[in-house]
């Protein structure tokens, strides 16, 4: 089984590091990450991941903030590497089992065909002061939440998809949803994962 994830970022060198090696160590096998005018040393870490020979690096210089159009575009080279599943994160997010003891892995490998669409809800954390440094690396082991988590505008955090990989797949802007290329399918609710966001 092949994960990839889609990441898009610009001037994320302060969290970067953070979040690829959390989710190597979650299971994903494959980055292919969209930098967008970075002009911080985002470019020479994520040259870093390629050398490894884990990830795949687009440089999008348009600064029209086309986010469909572009986690659309990593979806589709994500099948053409013959990806089994993708999800699609921004550098402030974790994923995370819910079950302590378990990986990211672990869950997908056990959903099965019973869908080909996942939506996993977002929760709002952040990290104690005299703890950061442990929190990164493991997030899940951090004890601070919103007791509500809601966005900018008040509303509740949308949810982020997992989905199986499939030639025709558009994803929505913000990676709240995708358009599947055949009719009928709606997505699952997974609730063995949950999606760590820092956005302090």
């Amino acid at each position: 089984m092949k994960i990839v994830m889609t990441l898009l970022v610009r001037n994320e060198e302060d969290i970067l590091v953070m979040n690829i090696e959390h989710h190597l160590r979650q299971g994903v096998d494959f980055f292919i990450v969209t930098d967008n005018c970075s002009v911080d040393s985002t470019c020479k870490i994520l040259q870093s991941y390629v050398d490894r020979g884990v990830m795949e690096v687009v440089n999008e210089p348009s600064d029209n903030y086309a986010q469909a159009v572009w986690v659309t575009r990593m979806a589709q080279r994500a099948v053409q590497l013959s990806a089994d599943w993708i999800f699609h994160a921004d550098a402030d997010e974790f994923w995370v089992a819910a079950q302590p003891g378990r990986s990211l892995r672990d869950v997908i490998l056990e959903l099965g065909c019973e869908s080909p669409l996942w939506n996993v809800h977002r929760w709002n954390a952040a990290l104690h002061r005299g703890d950061d440094r442990k929190g990164w690396i493991n997030p899940s082991w951090v004890k601070f939440f919103d007791t509500e988590s809601i966005n900018q505008h008040g509303h509740s955090l949308p949810p982020k998809v997992l989905h199986r990989a499939k030639e025709g797949v558009q994803v929505a802007q913000g990676n709240h949803s995708v358009i599947w290329p055949s009719s009928g399918v709606t997505p699952s609710e997974c609730r063995d994962l949950v999606i760590l966001h820092f956005p302090y």
